[in-house]
């Protein structure tokens, strides 16, 4: 039998090694290929952390169920984000959330709630609340096309930077938060054909603001603000490579409030880029011309441009840079009640950044500095915000959370105004 084998062993062993290297050869592939689709599709450290760490979904009756609640207490040394007479308190904010996503054939149905009411020890009519609850149904019509609508429903009082109105030449605050309902309308469109996209979005939203009174007792009408504000957006896409495409792109806006005066049309045609120079690097780049009409005051035109890089640092560092320049309109008051509506440009620089120190926690820093000038150089506002979060893993079902922030801003109008914040917490996965 020894010899026997001995002298059959080179044929079958040929045989024998090919069937194991043929047996073996996807073995062998497949890490290979998913380190190549790991390499060529990055994932940032803010998605890896949330998707590794979030809660198990509830099924019930065909519905996919995400319930979320976050819990916080904190002190803030400017409750009204006033430049005078700042007073400090401290905060605890409750927030509870739930989504709600249903697929039926070719139909996804989506129903989004949430709220959150946030108290301040200074007194209950500092109370803000915000709530929102919306529902959108997509429907992939053909393998090409996809259509989207939603409607939504906001509720919103809170304090926010500049929370006054020009009256004379003179900034007055509001004496309360900032107060008004809005509902959205959003249809959406998507055709594609693999190297050619086109991209269709509209949205029509109406809102109303409370009327408000000035901490010196002027009543001013919030209708400037009130209204209907709709707007149009084309994207035409050409992919020329996996990792290069080019589109234009055209936006049209109509703005309709109770008060004519701060009436506008809004109108951009540009063109851009999205690629990655580097396969840890993509870019997304915008640039075109694009124009504000109002139905009294002066129109403005000119450079438009939008910008965001995302640098895949490390496996555990995420950094993102934008930048954008958007035209608006600035509106300001007499003591008799006449409004005036002027052009203004805003430019927005932005950093955020993702860390994972440890797999169980996440560190997030945003910072962001907006120039905002009237064409007329009346009015210059700088605003420089800084926020740093921390999020620890308790549990499964359970995050800690940390977080600081700073707002500063200088303006030729409302003078110097700051804001430090600290809260502390416990919230559910995201």
């Amino acid at each position: 039998m020894p010899w026997q084998r001995a002298t059959h062993s080179p044929a079958k062993s040929r045989r024998l090694h090919l069937r194991l290297m043929t047996a073996a050869l996807p073995l062998v592939i497949a890490p290979l290929v998913a380190a190549k689709a790991i390499a060529s599709e990055p994932v940032t450290v803010f998605e890896r952390f949330r998707d590794n760490h979030r809660q198990t979904l509830i099924t019930s009756a065909g519905w996919q169920l995400q319930p979320r609640a976050d819990l916080r207490a904190g002190y803030t040394d400017n409750v009204d984000w006033r430049s005078g007479q700042k007073t400090a308190s401290p905060e605890a904010s409750l927030r509870g959330s739930i989504v709600a996503t249903r697929e039926t054939g070719l139909a996804t149905t989506e129903l989004r709630g949430s709220h959150t009411t946030t108290f301040y020890a200074q007194g209950a009519t500092r109370t803000a609340r915000n709530t929102n609850i919306a529902i959108a149904s997509t429907l992939r019509a053909t393998y090409q096309l996809e259509l989207r609508a939603s409607l939504g429903y906001d509720m919103v009082r809170e304090p926010g930077a500049g929370n006054g109105i020009e009256i004379d030449d003179d900034y007055v605050d509001y004496a309360r938060a900032s107060a008004y309902r809005r509902l959205p309308l959003g249809l959406s469109l998507l055709y594609d054909l693999g190297r050619y996209r086109l991209e269709i979005e509209g949205e029509a939203a109406h809102q109303s603001y409370d009327d408000q009174l000035t901490t010196t007792g002027i009543a001013v009408s919030q209708d400037f603000r009130s209204g209907w504000e709709n707007d149009l957006r084309a994207r035409a896409t050409m992919s020329f490579h996996p990792t290069l495409e080019v589109f234009i792109e055209s936006t049209y806006g109509i703005d309709r409030y109770a008060n004519e005066t701060a009436d506008t049309d809004r109108f951009s045609m540009a063109a851009g880029s999205i690629f990655e120079p580097h396969p840890l690097v993509r870019a997304e780049l915008l640039a075109g011309i694009g124009r504000q009409d109002f139905r009294i005051a002066d129109g403005a035109s000119g450079l438009i441009f939008a910008g965001e890089l995302t640098w895949y640092m490390s496996p555990l560092v995420t950094l993102v840079l934008e930048a954008e320049r958007k035209f608006r309109g600035n509106v300001t008051t007499s003591s008799t009640g006449t409004f005036t509506t002027g052009p203004a440009t805003t430019d927005r620089f932005a950093v955020a950044a993702d860390w994972e120190p440890l797999r169980h926690m996440l560190v997030s820093l945003q910072s962001s500095w907006i120039v905002d000038e009237t064409d007329s150089g009346d009015r210059r506002d700088t605003t420089l915000n800084v926020s740093l979060q921390t999020r620890y893993v308790l549990s499964r079902t359970l995050h800690a959370v940390l977080e600081l922030e700073h707002e500063s801003g200088q303006s030729t109008v409302i003078g110097d105004v700051s804001r430090n914040r600290i809260s502390v917490g416990v919230s559910s996965p995201y």
